[in-house]
């Protein structure tokens, strides 16, 4: 055991999660809590999950730890592993609204929009859903080679159903 280190009871972990996940999926729409989630992730960095990956105890990457260390005071302890939502888990939403911006975002949503269905890219499964959308500034959309085609689709849905926008 690493110094600082907590013995971690996986079982608990995934009880307490599954818990979790069940209590939302009952809760009724109107009650329904709004979560954000980071599912745009450099994959080189945090590596690839399968995905129907449920929610669960992921291992942070040491980049992952890195990047969080700003977060942290200088005595605090630097977490290791996070409660992480499963893409699979976040498929079963009714509807999922994605939101990015800055340039650093453009390869990752160009890939998670136009790009194949790979766990490399965990947000291209989001192609699949029936209700997603995405919103995306110019800079993050800056990548996509249908940039046209999306904002007519913004344009028509603004005329032939704008209860969606």
């Amino acid at each position: 055991m690493i110094r600082g280190e907590r013995a971690i009871d996986h079982n608990v972990i995934n009880v307490r999660c599954s818990s979790l996940v069940n209590r939302v999926v009952r809760l009724p729409i109107s009650r329904m809590p709004r979560f954000l989630f980071h599912i745009v992730f450099d994959r080189a960095r945090v590596g690839t999950s399968s995905l129907g990956s449920r929610t669960r105890l992921k291992v942070l990457s040491t980049e992952t730890i890195e990047d969080n260390r700003k977060f942290f005071a200088a005595e605090e302890e630097i977490p290791q592993c996070a409660i992480t939502m499963g893409i699979g888990t976040i498929l079963e939403a009714k509807r999922i609204l994605l939101l990015a911006s800055g340039s650093s975002k453009a390869a990752a949503i160009a890939k998670a929009i136009e790009g194949p269905l790979t766990a490399s890219v965990t947000a291209s499964a989001l192609q699949i859903h029936s209700d997603v959308t995405f919103i995306v500034d110019r800079e993050a959309g800056a990548q996509l080679k249908q940039q046209e085609y999306y904002q007519r689709v913004l344009e028509m849905t603004a005329i032939l159903t704008p209860e969606r926008l």
